[in-house]
């Protein structure tokens, strides 16, 4: 029955996943994505740079197109990232299905859990879907390989490469609001909620899990994005303060876009601290009177290593917890990530700019 129940999976399923099992690309092992990153790059990147190659023999220079940045980093850095964060994020939504067991959080109606897993599963391995993806990833690559003046051979050398990276993006896109579905049909049962849960989400804090893997996806768009402003520094100049309104736009974006999924469980969380809040009040208010009514008639010497004083202290750490409860569940960390994931491939292009002392410089000031 767990079994049944945990199958769930956020990245298999798809045309894609099955070429790569046909292939003996993916195994099942956390490793799948170190090769299909190696089937990506021999496949969509090693043809240009022979392609260069060939050039360069023939007439004796190098194709200008190489001196591009997007180009090696798209091929390089954002598509083996966005590979990369499908076991992490895989990893993280099976631990969640086999929490939800193990708690009992899903007790009442666990029929109805494997039919809105098996629902959504058949969603995920659509192959219609994923071909439909494919088709838009290569429609809207086609346009950057014509020039107004004709053809460019090296621009079609790269269109492979462009079109991988636009599908998987793609469907990343699909694969998370498959997730945020599933969440969303979750938190339709009469899931079994406990407002004193420590982790201040009333027990639901790892279904938010899978999110802190999705910054890897984040970094791996954000790569591909800080390629294309490296080359516009590089070859027109531009500075990269000229970005910044964009850069701001695209983290905020990607928060979003990472805590959305789990927003569908914010009135589970609403409800959970509402009620949890009357309950647990009205507890606190017998026990306050029975505590009155056996302390406050005692001398000092009587109530000196009373218990009563302990769950005392207890009752109000366990009132603390429910006051606590996040109605919306994004925790600090789960923004840090998404941020950070954001950032961190453009931090380059500052440093390249200004300079690594003078960012330091700038920092400190600032703090």
């Amino acid at each position: 029955m767990a079994d049944d129940f945990t199958a769930y999976s956020i990245t298999d399923g798809g045309l894609l996943h099955r070429a790569g099992r046909a292939l003996h690309l993916t195994r099942g092992q956390p490793s799948d994505w170190i090769r299909l990153a190696g089937a990506a790059v021999l496949i969509t990147y090693v043809p240009v740079l022979l392609f260069g190659l060939a050039w360069r023999l023939a007439a004796g220079a190098w194709l200008p197109g190489l001196a591009h940045l997007d180009l090696h980093v798209r091929a390089l850095v954002a598509i083996p990232l966005l590979l990369a964060a499908e076991p992490l994020v895989e990893a993280r939504a099976r631990s969640a299905g086999r929490y939800l067991l193990q708690s009992n959080v899903i007790r009442p109606g666990l029929d109805a859990q494997r039919d809105a897993v098996a629902r959504t599963a058949r969603l995920r391995d659509s192959a219609l879907v994923e071909a439909l993806l494919l088709l838009v990833a290569i429609a809207t690559a086609l346009p950057g390989a014509t020039h107004v003046s004709g053809v460019s051979v090296f621009q079609w050398a790269s269109l492979p490469s462009i079109a991988l990276l636009r599908f998987l993006l793609l469907r990343w896109l699909w694969r998370w609001t498959l997730w945020g579905l599933y969440l969303f049909r979750l938190a339709r049962r009469p899931l079994v909620l406990r407002a004193t849960h420590p982790d201040r989400l009333a027990g639901l804090g790892p279904l938010l899990a899978p999110a802190h893997g999705f910054a890897l996806v984040v970094a791996g768009v954000s790569a591909a994005i800080a390629g294309g402003w490296g080359d516009l520094m590089l070859h027109q100049g531009a500075s990269a303060k000229a970005f910044s309104g964009v850069a701001i736009t695209f983290v905020a974006t990607a928060v979003v876009a990472t805590v959305l999924p789990g927003s569908v469980l914010a009135p589970l969380l609403y409800r959970s601290r509402k009620d949890g809040l009357v309950s647990y009040g009205a507890f606190a208010h017998r026990y306050a009177d029975a505590y009155e009514a056996r302390m406050f008639g005692r001398s000092g010497e009587e109530a000196l290593g009373a218990e009563e004083i302990s769950g005392m202290c207890d009752l109000g750490g366990s009132y603390e917890v429910l006051v606590d409860i996040r109605v919306t569940p994004w925790t600090r960390r789960l923004v840090t990530l998404a941020v950070l994931g954001a950032l961190i491939p453009m931090l380059p292009l500052v440093l390249a700019e200004v300079g690594l002392p003078e960012l330091l410089r700038r920092m400190a000031e600032h703090l």
